[in-house]
């Protein structure tokens, strides 16, 4: 679901160039950017599923941050090395170094720090809220988040 909406994002469609007899492909590519944020919240219920019962860390969210600092720079290298064309900008390496959404993009890497540092806090949630609650408190969160992030595409 993540790989197809972030293929219809950022793949080869050129959405201005559709033309009304086309209208099922943006149909599709729509469908398929409203499936990304189902497949992330997918991913986030089953990543604290398995960190519920845990103690907190503070090695979890470093190792996180460092992991996507080294292969971001591994990356980066790459393309610098394989692409002779491609300049190299102190700007890029800043973006790189900083796992952050601003400057360089990885809202994702940021949004699951803010998960494992709220993790202590969640638990005691989920250990005190009665099934219902949490059910409740669950689904009407996730509603509130597609509806908003369904919006945005139309």
């Amino acid at each position: 679901m993540i790989v197809l909406c972030h293929f219809c994002a950022h793949g080869t469609l050129d959405i201005t160039n559709v033309n009304a007899a086309q209208g099922h492909i943006m149909e599709v590519n729509l469908f398929f950017l409203f499936l990304g944020p189902i497949g992330v919240t997918l991913f986030v219920l089953i990543g604290a599923y398995f960190l519920c019962e845990k103690k907190f860390n503070f090695r979890r969210p470093i190792s996180l941050v460092l992991q996507t600092v080294f292969y971001s720079f591994i990356l980066y290298l790459f393309f610098l090395l394989k692409d002779n064309h491609l300049p190299f900008q102190a700007e890029s390496l800043k973006t790189l170094l900083l796992p952050f959404p601003e400057p360089s993009g990885y809202w994702f890497v940021e949004a699951y720090l803010v998960l494992l540092i709220l993790m202590p806090l969640l638990n005691l949630l989920i250990q005190n809220l009665t099934r219902y609650q949490l059910f409740t408190t669950i689904i009407g969160g996730d509603s509130l988040r597609l509806n908003t992030r369904f919006t945005y595409y139309f």
